[in-house]
């Protein structure tokens, strides 16, 4: 799978990438979101556990006072007397020392509104409510324990305000027979609810959420600020069940979450209501910051690999239209990406590369042409060679012959003049293509000579070659259109003539040759179209004096059918100023050749 997908293009395997990393994060971001959502509902799971507790302290320490307040009275002597006396004669004369203890209690308690004693042989009350406890009143509670009866409202004719009020049924034992178990009659207290109210208020989970206290006739007798919402609590005491649980409630088509705890030995219940969104407020608070987060990571991490696939990506496709363009022939098209990292880098390796390869190119097209053309230059000298086969001993005869007569007739010059020109022919027609610098300085005697005697002695040869030089090999006829041009174009046209000079002499690895002569010269304009020819920029036909020109471009294109771009070939001249030619080739040495 993996060789699979390193086959993508890169674009693709970026997205890839991109893909794995986001549904990481994805998974990441998911797996926080549930360990934070779990950690934050134990947390509030906690924090309801605390305010149950403390709540149930609350309602524990009320009734604790309360059930206090019942064994302080049932423990009093006219009510232990009562119990085990068979009249309540006794009873009745000490009721006003009985009402003062229940004023006491009253007074320290404000919660306990009215007390009730209600005995086998007599019932006393201490209240000044009128309150029907017909239902209460006879119950036998069990030792120990205590009986809470339900809401019981009272309307006060005062302002006729009803509040609800509960009663608290304690059962009196007879200490002095604690073995008896005999029913002896109840304490009852007629409590108020307010202080469950008070408690509610107290405690709270979330600002909006609200602690319930149900009694076990299952009736609110403690609510927040004492405020009543009867749909609320209606749906609480019909839906929400006795035992402890959480769950999820929906009032007025908004979800709650409620707990409930039991509060031992009552039969009460706590519940608490806390709006939905409150309950995960500060989950939602954490989740829309971690989304946030998460959300930039893969915004900016998308950004970065939409970055890194156009630094990379691009290049890379520039590098493979370049490609094409040089498969298609286009051999000039270049890479141009200017980055300064590697792919920078490979872009310009390219570049140079292509260079290399087109120099190369270049050089391989000259040296085919270079051979094409020696090719060519070998099968017209074998034509020519055919189309001139005349007797060499032919010629040597008739010259022969004519330096023979002049002699004869006692004519030098004539006679030196073949002599000359038989020395030239055989010098000429030699099958060696490379001869001595000596041998060529030799033919240039015999060739000046002639114009010598021509000329009435008016040309002169000077040659200043060093020793070591005339052993070397040069290519055969290379001084004698040079010589040529000098004398015709140059000495001949001066009046009284001139001198040509060759100086010849070794230069680092190189022959350095020079021909000077100090005749007419050339103005700039024959100059110049004498170097645009030599440099092929030009054809002979198209110069206006193409004789001169023909011998030297002969010469340079037979330097550089033999020494490529290893020789340096150069015509200096101004009018009046004579004309300086100078040729370069390397070192070569007979042996060698």
């Amino acid at each position: 799978m993996i060789k699979s997908i390193r086959n993508f293009k890169l674009k693709t395997q970026f997205i890839m990438l991109t893909c794995i990393f986001s549904i990481l994060i994805i998974l990441l971001g998911s797996y926080l979101f549930i360990n934070m959502n779990r950690i934050l509902k134990n947390k509030i799971d906690v924090s309801t556990e605390q305010i149950f507790n403390h709540v149930e302290m609350e309602i524990f320490g009320f009734l604790h006072d309360v059930e206090m307040s019942a064994n302080t009275i049932a423990f009093m002597q006219p009510i232990q007397d009562s119990i085990n006396s068979k009249n309540s004669f006794g009873f009745y004369d000490l009721y006003d020392n009985l009402r003062k203890s229940m004023n006491s209690v009253l007074l320290t308690n404000h919660n306990i509104k009215s007390v009730i004693i209600d005995l086998k042989n007599t019932e006393l009350s201490f209240s000044d409510m009128n309150l029907v406890l017909d239902d209460i009143k006879g119950i036998e509670v069990e030792s120990y324990k205590t009986y809470f009866s339900g809401l019981l409202p009272y309307t006060y004719t005062s302002d006729l305000k009803t509040l609800n009020y509960f009663a608290a049924v304690y059962r009196v034992n007879n200490i002095r027979n604690l073995t008896s178990k005999e029913y002896s009659g109840n304490i009852i207290f007629i409590l108020s609810k307010s202080r469950f109210d008070d408690i509610s208020s107290q405690y709270g989970i979330t600002k909006h959420s609200k602690l319930y206290i149900i009694n076990n006739h299952n009736e609110v007798i403690g609510r927040m600020n004492g405020t009543i919402d009867d749909a609320t609590e209606k749906m609480i005491l019909e839906q929400v069940p006795v035992p402890e649980t959480t769950s999820l409630l929906n009032i007025n088509n908004e979800m709650h979450i409620y707990h409930t705890r039991n509060v031992s030995d009552t039969g009460w219940r706590i519940v608490s209501l806390t709006p939905y969104n409150e309950y995960f407020e500060e989950l939602h608070n954490i989740t829309l910051i971690t989304f946030i987060i998460f959300f930039a990571v893969i915004v900016t991490m998308l950004g970065f690999s939409i970055l890194i696939t156009s630094n990379i990506n691009s290049p890379i496709q520039n590098m493979l239209r370049t490609m094409k363009s040089i498969k298609s022939g286009n051999l000039k098209t270049r890479s141009n990406i200017k980055l300064n990292n590697e792919l920078g880098i490979l872009s310009d390796h390219f570049n140079e590369m292509m260079d290399e390869i087109n120099t190369l190119t270049h050089k391989i097209f000259n040296n085919q042409q270079t051979l094409y053309e020696l090719e060519l230059a070998n099968k017209d000298a074998r034509f020519s060679a055919l189309q001139s086969q005349i007797n060499p001993h032919f010629l040597y005869n008739a010259l022969a012959c004519i330096q023979g007569i002049a002699l004869h007739y006692d004519i030098g010059e004539i006679a030196k003049v073949t002599q000359a020109l038989a020395s030239i022919f055989r010098y000429s027609i030699k099958e060696n293509n490379y001869v001595t610098i000596s041998a060529e300085v030799e033919n240039i005697k015999n060739y000046v000579m002639i114009y010598q005697i021509k000329s009435a002695d008016t040309i002169n040869l000077n040659i200043d070659i060093d020793p070591e030089v005339y052993r070397l090999l040069v290519p055969k006829l290379l001084f004698q259109p040079v010589a040529e041009n000098a004398i015709i174009h140059g000495l001949t046209k001066k009046i009284g003539g001139g001198t040509l000079t060759i100086r010849g002499f070794k230069l680092n690895n190189n022959i350095h040759f020079e021909f000077t002569d100090d005749g007419m010269g050339m103005h700039k304009e024959q100059l110049d179209e004498l170097n645009r020819a030599i440099e092929d920029t030009i054809m002979p036909s198209e110069m206006k004096n193409d004789n001169r020109s023909i011998g030297i471009i002969n010469i340079k294109q037979r330097l550089k059918l033999r020494y490529s771009n290893s020789y340096s070939f150069n015509v200096e001249s101004g009018p009046q100023e004579g004309t300086k030619v100078t040729i370069e080739i390397p070192f070569e040495e007979g042996e060698n050749i």
